[in-house]
């Protein structure tokens, strides 16, 4: 985000990226020419600065605490409590209640511009320039066209496990167009911001890049945007179940990033909130990423019935992905409670529901699993082929971090079955592959390539490596992908 959300004043989320040096060199002389003549703005600037400080604070000190220590977040954290909400003075809560005609108006706006989103979605999918140009030719003082994005931003969300990239392309996109926001007293204008005020459309694309990042594994970009889309809701006019919809994305990117307790606060909270909505199938989501979070404080027998009772929701609303999903998480905590036959018979049914649908990315996530299911019972030729698998379903999505990942753990479970020319083979093509990413210390490859020196494998030393090269890849390709 290079500029801001008002014309006059830098965003809070471009504040963000400018204290943790995310902006480019041109956002960058952009902002800092801003602030030079801003007051405003380098006061806020401080307060940034000292939010910052607070929340790497709260996120070192938050692993130290013990797990089971999840009746509250700890101090200082942003999402301690919800925000007062509040609506902007142009906001679609200004002037009172709605009348008959502009509730008419906003049936008819939202139709059209539903029946608009396709061509951005279509857009986005076809890359960014495809996406800048539809963009571009939308009127933001239009309620229809407004609607159309809000539209695309919701759709794009519930794709998600097609297509994370895509998501990511489409919200940074939208963020790029709302700056600066055009400046009309029209009538038009009016009525378009009182239906879709502009912040609460920048919310909603901070929302889908804080869960594109989830999906692609940037959970420091993430957390950042998911902050964003926080703030933005709390002074926009926004529901309680919208900000439910932010502490659900935070909840998952907390238990990804080992934070399990502070993530079951925020998936309880969601789920409360879903439930006064009366809103089944978001409750059910909540309550898989409360499992999840349990399963991380390895509470396993606890998350089984969550799952259980979620995927009885989404098999009758039909959401086979969130479906899927849900029976790779079951089969994770069973694997984990060392029922291995039960995970495999899970992970089967996903792969058969899946088998039926075009979903590759939840493919990929259930081979993975398998295939360590698979290693640790003993099957390391099936949990080379699962890998491959895996690897290969990845790179048709262009998940390149995910895809390596796959392809390391295949070449442990090769040199496990006793493969020794198959797993130098996968090695030097992995040596070959990450090399020209510039995304791995080449002494990582080179240890791994020491672990099939001797006339048998170190498999000790291997799983060492292994796990320090996943550490060294998650943070050379996010390096890569920032540049």
């Amino acid at each position: 985000m290079s500029a801001s959300v008002t014309a006059a004043h830098l965003a809070e989320f471009a504040l963000l990226r400018f204290v943790a040096n995310d902006l480019d060199d041109l956002e960058r002389r952009r902002a800092e020419r801003h602030l030079a003549d801003c007051s405003s703005c380098r006061e806020e600037l401080e307060r940034t600065r000292l939010l910052d400080a607070s929340l790497r604070d709260v996120f070192r000190d938050a692993g130290k605490d013990e797990f089971g220590q999840e009746s509250r977040l700890p101090a200082g954290d942003p999402y301690a409590q919800r925000p007062e909400l509040r609506a902007q003075a142009s906001g679609r809560n200004a002037g009172g209640p709605p009348g008959a005609d502009l509730l008419a108006s906003a049936f008819s706006f939202s139709r059209a511009g539903a029946e608009d989103a396709p061509r951005l979605l279509e857009a986005a999918a076809s890359g960014e320039e495809a996406i800048a140009r539809e963009l571009e030719s939308l009127d933001l003082d239009a309620a229809r066209d407004r609607y159309c994005i809000q539209t695309a931003l919701q759709k794009a969300g519930e794709g998600m496990s097609k297509d994370p990239e895509n998501g990511l392309r489409l919200a940074n996109r939208v963020l790029s167009r709302l700056e600066p926001p055009a400046e009309n007293d029209s009538i038009e204008a009016s009525i378009a911001e009182r239906l879709v005020p502009l912040r609460l459309l920048a919310a909603g694309a901070q929302l889908l890049a804080g869960q594109a990042c989830n999906w692609t594994g940037e959970l420091d970009r993430g957390g950042w945007h998911l902050l964003a889309a926080w703030n933005l809701y709390g002074s926009a006019g926004a529901t309680e179940f919208e900000l439910a919809l932010v502490e659900l994305q935070e909840s998952q990117r907390r238990s990804f990033a080992s934070l399990p307790g502070e993530a079951i606060v925020l998936a309880r909270r969601a789920a409360e909130t879903f439930e006064e909505f009366g809103q089944e199938e978001w409750k059910a989501r909540a309550e898989v990423t409360r499992g999840i979070a349990l399963s991380g404080l390895e509470r396993d027998e606890e998350a089984l019935p969550l799952f259980r009772k979620a995927l009885a929701v989404f098999n009758r609303l039909e959401l086979w992905a969130t479906y899927c999903s849900t029976l790779n998480s079951l089969g994770g905590s069973l694997r984990l409670l060392g029922r291995l036959e039960e995970a495999r018979r899970e992970y089967a049914r996903a792969l058969g529901r899946l088998a039926r649908e075009d979903l590759p990315m939840v493919q990929a996530l259930v081979y993975g699993n398998l295939a360590t299911l698979l290693h640790r019972a003993g099957d390391y030729a099936g949990a080379a082929r699962s890998s491959a698998t895996a690897a290969t379903l990845y790179a048709g999505t262009g998940m390149l971090l995910d895809r390596l990942l796959a392809e390391l753990r295949r070449i442990e479970s090769l040199a496990c079955a006793d493969e020794r020319e198959e797993a130098f083979a996968a090695l030097d093509a992995f040596r070959t592959e990450v090399a020209s990413h510039g995304a791995l210390d080449l002494s990582i490859v080179r240890a791994l390539e020491a672990c099939f020196a001797g006339a048998e494998p170190n498999f000790e030393t291997l799983s060492q490596v292994l796990e320090e090269a996943e550490g060294y890849l998650r943070i050379g390709l996010s390096r890569r992908r920032s540049a």
